[in-house]
C-alpha cells in the first residue's frame, strides 16, 4: 500500500480561487505515476485566471491522503499567452543524460482548442513536486508556448499532452492536433460545415538535456 500511496495524486485546475468541477480527465503519467485531473474552463468568469494544483491521494487513489493539502504547480496571468484557458495538464518525471537528479514537469494546454492557436507550455517543478514553495513550479514558458502550430512540421493546434512509457521503457508523449490548418482541408467544398474534420494524434519520444530543457522526436501519427 505504501508504494501505491506514493504513486497517486490529484491535479486540479482552479478558476479565480473557486472550485467548481465541470469535467474529469484521467491519464496515466510516465514513471509509474498516475495523474487524476479535474479541469475547469474559465468561460465568462472575470479575468479567466487558472491555476493547476495537486493533492496526494491515499492507497489505490480512493480518497485524499490523510494530512495532505493542495500544492500550486502553475497559473496563468492576466494578458499572458496562455489565456483564455489553461487545461489538460500532464505530469511527468524526466532525467537528464548526465546523471543529475530527475525533475518533475507539468505540461499544459492553453488558448482555444477550436483553432490553431491551441498550444502547449510547461513548468519545471524540480526534484520534489510536493515540496514546492508558495509560488509553485518555475514556469519556463511564461512568454510563449513550448510546442505550437508550425507549417514546417505540419503541426496545427497541439494540446492534451499525455505521458507514458513504451514497452522498451522509453518516455513517450502523445498529443492531439489538427490534421489540417484550421481543422479543415484546403479546398474543402464546405469549409464551415467540415471544420474540425481532421483531428489526429501525434506521438513523440521525449527527454531533457543537461540543462533540463525538454526535446521531442516524432515517432508516429495516428489518423
Amino acid at each position: 500500500d505504501a508504494a501505491w500511496r506514493r504513486s497517486f495524486f490529484l491535479a486540479v485546475s482552479f478558476i479565480g480561487g473557486s472550485f467548481r468541477v465541470k469535467h474529469l480527465d484521467l491519464s496515466i503519467g510516465a514513471g509509474g505515476t498516475a495523474t487524476f485531473k479535474f479541469q475547469q474552463r474559465p468561460g465568462r468568469r472575470p479575468n479567466g485566471i487558472n491555476s493547476i494544483q495537486i493533492r496526494r491521494l491515499g492507497p489505490h487513489a480512493e480518497y485524499f491522503d490523510q494530512g495532505s493539502d493542495w500544492h500550486l504547480l502553475a497559473r496563468n496571468e492576466q494578458g499572458s499567452w496562455d489565456q483564455h484557458v489553461m487545461e489538460n495538464a500532464g505530469i511527468v518525471r524526466l532525467a537528464p543524460p548526465d546523471g543529475k537528479m530527475p525533475h518533475w514537469f507539468v505540461f499544459y494546454s492553453a488558448r482555444g482548442w477550436q483553432n490553431d492557436s491551441y498550444a502547449i507550455g510547461y513548468a519545471d517543478c524540480g526534484e520534489n513536486i510536493y515540496g514546492l514553495a508558495g509560488d509553485g513550479c518555475r514556469k519556463v514558458t511564461a512568454h510563449g508556448p513550448w510546442l505550437a502550430t508550425s507549417s514546417d512540421t505540419q503541426l496545427f493546434g497541439p494540446g492534451t499532452p499525455t505521458f507514458y512509457n513504451d514497452p522498451s521503457g522509453e518516455k513517450r508523449m502523445s498529443i492531439q492536433a489538427w490534421r489540417y490548418p484550421g481543422g479543415v482541408e484546403a479546398g474543402s467544398p464546405n469549409a464551415a460545415k467540415n471544420h474540425k474534420q481532421g483531428q489526429i494524434m501525434k506521438t513523440y519520444s521525449i527527454g531533457i538535456d543537461d540543462q533540463y530543457r525538454p526535446h521531442v522526436v516524432l515517432r508516429r501519427v495516428d489518423l
